[in-house]
């Protein structure tokens, strides 16, 4: 199904992400990669802040990381914050990755990316890697006043 129509079956892979079994999860995962930036955020969302098994977790987090350059920051920002280290060790390394990359591609953050962001900044920014918050204020203040 994954190598054949990923973008036909996304529903369908999507819901294999959540299985209690890693393996099934994991090849959900691999066939998700490419087309990340089809499945809806708010569905990752979800898996990541809803479900108990880790590897779930960590997979809708590694498939947010792979949507697109604005978009993937609040929930990146709340995945930072979240209680199981793991998590917010992945998002924080991610959120550092982002920063050192943010320059390479022009894509503007929309006007609801740019709420969205400050909205989830505000409430995380104690739970933030040193420095982060300023760091990301200084970046977005450019676009939007």
């Amino acid at each position: 199904m994954g190598k054949l129509d990923v973008e036909g079956c996304i529903t369908k892979l999507t819901g294999f992400l959540s299985d209690a079994k890693a393996s099934v999860s994991r090849e959900a995962l691999k066939a998700l990669i490419p087309k990340a930036r089809l499945i809806p955020l708010d569905e990752l969302e979800r898996l990541l802040t809803s479900n108990a098994n880790f590897h779930v977790r960590r997979n809708a987090l590694t498939l947010i990381l792979h949507t697109e350059k604005w978009r993937k920051l609040p929930a990146m920002l709340n995945a930072c914050a979240d209680g199981d280290a793991k998590i917010a060790g992945l998002a924080a390394r991610a959120l550092r990755d982002w920063f050192f990359t943010c320059n390479r591609s022009f894509a503007e953050p929309t006007r609801f990316d740019f709420d969205s962001i400050q909205s989830v900044l505000v409430k995380v920014e104690s739970k933030l890697p040193h420095g982060a918050a300023k760091e990301l204020r200084d970046c977005m203040k450019t676009y939007f006043k």
